[in-house]
């Protein structure tokens, strides 16, 4: 339960986290798209400004000529130096007005009554041309020059003298088409600041049609210009424009500046859904714009917002990482208690069998030994009373009496075998004793113990246990082997060590002689060793032998 607790919390927080992530990265986008577009109308504002001050600054030369030759304009075109300075132009021309009426008419016109103004019809007749690289006819541009959209009344415009023209598709050398834009710039004779000054405001609109020179045409191909205008890194953010277009006004494939190869403008294709779009007007020298601005895969390819979905996955992972670690401690928790629970089991268990092994053993001690501690009493009585009258009955009541003095030590080895361990030694001195007392009635040697119950009682229980049984083994070499007449068994508190030692007077051996056949030593050793001390057997031949053993009792 806490792992799955822990899990839908992960995934609560990272969806949350991911969410919020999603929603700044979504404004980070918006703002980044903002910031594109006005970077875009920076650049486009600046650079057609510099094509028509380049463009009106060729009007004023023309105007300072009288007369307008080929070798005069190609001179006045090499001033603007278009194709460095503006490579966007695919046509420089100047087409002169045919219709221009004599000075001498107009101030005819002037003198008399003011109705005789009327809109003047111009004609304008191609003169001199400069192409960048195209192969644009003169009669293209001709037959271009009457149609409607060429002829705006530009001369009847008070405040500046250029303007645009709608759309203008242009075929190339090799057929293909490319879309353009004109701009006009009217050149007027010099004498028309004079007569604006005696005509009346309302009919210098007219005015301005009588003294038209000409005009200078500027041919944009949008292509080319959007190749040099726009900054460099522009994919993110693309736009396509659509010429003449009002605001409100539905967008057409007739207004719109094609880019080259596509004949269906974005905007308009079926299924055309970027994530960001933005309409926005813009006017261009009296002919209003509409530009579309969208984002492109590249502008994708730079969003962060994605990055939400790798925050979830990897909050995700890490919930169920987590998780799976909770529940790993978990079923780890559950299987450590239930070994503990079976370890306890265990423990309770064998301090149960402890338990009743001591209460065995107190009832042994208080109970049985006890017991036959008094019939052994009776024995000794029975003999005695026995040895004046039946000497045979007594020697038999003997041999009964030490039989139980046996078995009586042999009972207080088990209850020292079973009471061994950390704790304090049982009654080692009375099970040597018991020992001793069973020797002596199967020999004649002479068996004698100096024991000391202060350093018997410095001994853990597990070292008595190994004494005595280390003591046994001694015995029984000495009586099988020594010839001895005398054997004494001394055990004595040498601080910080307890000694044990075993002494007899018989035929004694060579300790460097190669080692007689049996396992007493070795036996005698290992038990010395087991008990935290180190046997030491002391030998001459026909000088008896002495085997010590001292331990060093744990620190009470």
């Amino acid at each position: 339960m806490p792992a799955c607790v822990v899990l839908l919390a992960g995934w609560l927080i990272s969806g949350a986290t991911a969410g919020w992530f999603w929603r700044e990265a979504e404004q980070v986008d918006r703002l980044r798209f903002g910031a594109a577009v006005t970077n875009l109308l920076e650049h486009l504002d600046s650079r057609t400004e510099r094509y028509a001050e380049q463009l009106e600054r060729l009007a004023d030369y023309v105007a300072d000529q009288e007369k307008m030759s080929t070798g005069v304009w190609e001179e006045l075109v090499s001033r603007i130096g278009p194709v460095a300075n503006l490579p966007g132009f695919v046509e420089l021309a100047y087409a002169t007005n045919a219709a221009l009426p004599p000075r001498a008419e107009v101030e005819a016109k002037r003198l008399g009554p003011l109705e005789l103004f009327r809109p003047y019809p111009i004609q304008l007749k191609l003169g001199p041309q400069w192409r960048n690289g195209l192969s644009v006819a003169a009669s293209d541009t001709e037959s271009w020059l009457v149609q409607p959209e060429a002829k705006p009344r530009w001369w009847r415009v008070l405040n500046g003298r250029m303007c645009s023209t709608r759309r203008r598709s242009i075929a190339t050398q090799d057929g293909h088409r490319i879309s353009t834009v004109g701009l006009l710039v009217p050149v007027f004779t010099g004498d028309l600041t004079d007569f604006a000054e005696l005509i009346p405001v309302s009919h210098q609109e007219e005015l301005r049609g009588y003294r038209c020179r000409g005009v200078v045409i500027g041919t944009l191909g949008w292509d080319a210009f959007l190749k040099t205008a726009l900054p460099s890194g522009t994919d993110q953010v693309a736009f396509d424009a659509f010429v003449g277009v009002e605001d409100g006004s539905p967008l057409t494939e007739d207004a719109w500046l094609g880019h080259d190869g596509l004949q269906v403008p974005p905007p308009l294709m079926a299924g055309f859904a970027p994530r960001f779009r933005h309409l926005q007007g813009w006017p261009f020298y009296r002919t209003r714009w509409q530009l579309v601005f969208h984002s492109t895969p590249a502008f994708e390819r730079q969003s962060n917002r994605y990055r939400a979905w790798v925050a979830l996955g990897v909050g995700t992972v890490l919930s169920a990482l987590m998780a799976g670690l909770l529940g790993v401690q978990i079923l780890g928790r559950r299987r450590q208690e239930a070994v503990s629970a079976r370890l306890q089991e265990a423990l309770q268990a064998l301090e149960s069998a402890r338990s009743e092994r001591e209460r065995l053993n107190h009832d042994l001690h208080d109970g049985a030994i006890q017991s036959l501690y008094a019939l052994q009493l009776g024995l000794s009585r029975a003999t005695d009373q026995a040895q004046p009258t039946q000497p045979a009955l007594a020697v038999r009541l003997a041999d009964c009496r030490r039989n139980l003095t046996g078995i009586i030590g042999e009972l207080r080895g088990y209850i020292l075998r079973h009471e061994a361990g950390p704790g304090p030694a049982g009654d080692l001195p009375g099970v040597l004793m018991a020992l001793i007392e069973r020797l002596r009635g199967t020999t004649e040697t002479e068996l004698h113990a100096g024991l000391s119950a202060a350093a018997a009682g410095r001994l853990t229980g597990e070292q008595a246990v190994h004494l005595a049984n280390l003591t046994r083994e001694a015995l029984s070499n000495a009586l099988r082997h020594a010839h001895a007449s005398r054997i004494v068994v001394t055990l004595r508190d040498e601080p910080p060590l307890v000694t044990l030692e075993i002494a007899d007077d018989g035929d004694g051996f060579d300790p460097s002689a190669p080692p007689r056949t049996g396992v007493g030593l070795t036996s005698m050793a290992a038990r010395a060793r087991e008990a935290g001390g180190e046997l030491q057997v002391h030998s001459t031949v026909g000088g008896g032998t002495q085997v010590r053993v001292s331990v060093r009792p744990p620190q009470t």
